[in-house]
């Protein structure tokens, strides 16, 4: 067992900023309180690429093993804090436990700029849950990327870093939390790309009260029914460049959205049979929604994606999107029948 404490103004930590390969194997339990710390982020720099962070592995052997984090982790990239340097990665973190309870904050980012001078931004580390029967997140995942120059696009400033991605396999996931893989915020240059969140279960999923930034990837795929028969989608969910989703009939209910907003979203329904949109469910295929940021004009914005569509019938009663910043939604090319 292990556990990090928080009492009387201190708090139990473990910190360490040397980009250490740091592996816990437990066989009880391992509980941070509030207030309590695993630190593995690098150093601020002044030149060159600040170090990339530690990484983290924690497993416990034990088939009633828990992880209760109510303190945080952070595994973040060195800051740059001087002009024309980069900051450095994020590290990952690897949770191996029967039950996972997370109400504090997990964080392998990169680094985000205290102001506006000329750095460049670098790549989010990754959080990968495995074997787990359950994992609740009431909580903060981070693996954002890191921050580039607001305000000009050069060889040594300006890059945005990407998300990292953050995976979650267990029999039963809770999320009310917060979750955000996405590229830097800020960055002249537009560039970077968005991380994904897979959220893997096989009894039970409710992240109806969950703030997940972008789509999240979800297995399975149908929230109800099957792709042999008729698949029904009631949550939001993500895809990746060059999907492609095969199914007899594919319905989206209220509520539902299928695609999600990401630079050069492109994917392929295929089905044998009907596509249907409800009222309140969307289609979409858009560029990402924070091209606009700190002097990146609208002409800079990526363009919408593609959507192909194969169905014997589509019935559209809401929308599909393929849009980028401040255009005008269009619907894609398609026999169809509106309602």
């Amino acid at each position: 067992n292990g556990s990090a404490d928080s009492t009387a103004g201190t708090f139990g930590a473990l910190i360490n900023s040397t980009g250490i390969n740091f592996t816990m194997n437990l066989t009880g339990n391992l509980t941070m309180y509030p207030g309590s710390l695993i630190n593995l982020s690098a150093v601020r720099c002044t030149s060159g690429t600040c170090q990339n962070a530690g990484n983290l592995n924690i497993s416990i052997n034990s088939n009633t093993g828990t992880i209760n984090i109510s303190g945080n982790i952070f595994i973040q990239g060195g800051r740059s804090t001087a002009g024309n340097v980069k900051h450095g990665k994020g590290g990952n973190l690897v949770i191996n436990s029967t039950y996972v309870y997370v109400s504090g904050t997990i964080d392998v980012s990169s680094s985000g700029v205290i102001t506006p001078t000329a750095v460049n931004g670098n790549d989010a580390g990754n959080i990968l849950f495995l074997n787990s029967s359950l994992i609740n997140v009431t909580g903060t995942l981070a693996a954002i990327g890191g921050d580039g120059d607001q305000d000009g696009c050069t060889a040594t400033a300006g890059t945005r870093g990407s998300g990292g991605h953050i995976n979650i396999t267990a029999t039963n996931i809770y999320v009310s939390g917060f979750i955000n893989a996405t590229r830097g915020l800020f960055g002249n240059c537009n560039n970077g790309n968005d991380g994904f969140v897979y959220l893997n279960y096989s009894n039970s999923l409710d992240i109806s009260s969950a703030k997940i930034f972008r789509e999240p990837i979800i297995i399975p795929f149908c929230d109800e029914g099957d792709l042999t028969t008729e698949c029904n989608l009631t949550r939001q969910h993500g895809l990746k460049i060059g999907d492609v989703v095969s199914a007899s009939n594919l319905r989206l209910k209220s509520g539902a959205l299928l695609g999600g907003s990401r630079f050069g979203l492109k994917y392929l329904i295929n089905l044998t049979g009907n596509l249907t949109i409800e009222s309140g469910a969307s289609l979409v295929a858009n560029s990402s929604p924070d091209c606009n940021r700190d002097g990146v004009g609208d002409g800079q914005c990526h363009p919408g994606g593609n959507i192909s569509i194969i169905a014997n019938n589509m019935k559209v009663i809401y929308l599909i999107s393929c849009h980028r910043l401040s255009n005008p939604v269009y619907a894609v090319p398609a026999p169809f029948f509106i309602a």
